[in-house]
């Protein structure tokens, strides 16, 4: 039987503070693991709304959408969101890191941003019509 690795994101929170560790991909990849917006929401609501939260990515990136989503929670958490790039926030994750109040990133750490991306199969309307979507996926992201 294949199981699915342990996740690459832990929230643990004392009295004081809270800290999120965002140590893998974004979104869910299903066997290969991931950190998924509805991990993260499921994550927060545990939470006290006022309590300050340290946010830590080391993250290649991942699915657009997730990010943004992420990003979205992180940003409509009520206390402090304080973040910090242990490593690499990459796509995706460059996108999560913006919803810091603070945001810290170590002096050997890396940031990597990018148009969208994507893929599509089929006529020149379908490519058309991918191309126009990731040209507004690009504004949102930006």
């Amino acid at each position: 039987m294949t199981t699915k690795p342990d996740p690459g994101w832990k929230l643990a929170a004392d009295d004081k503070r809270a800290r999120l560790d965002i140590y893998d991909a974004i979104g869910d990849w299903g066997l290969f693991g991931g950190v998924s917006a509805k991990d993260v929401r499921d994550s927060l609501a545990e939470l006290d709304g006022n309590k300050p939260i340290d946010v830590h990515i080391n993250s290649p990136g991942g699915q657009a959408f997730d990010g943004i989503t992420i990003f979205n929670q992180l940003d409509q958490h009520k206390g402090r969101v304080s973040v910090y790039i242990d490593g690499l926030a990459a796509s995706a994750a460059s996108v999560v890191a913006m919803a810091g109040d603070d945001i810290y990133m170590a002096e050997n750490a890396m940031m990597m941003l990018h148009n969208a991306a994507g893929v599509a199969l089929g006529n020149a309307d379908t490519m058309s019509k991918m191309a126009g979507e990731l040209e507004k996926l690009d504004s949102v992201i930006a």
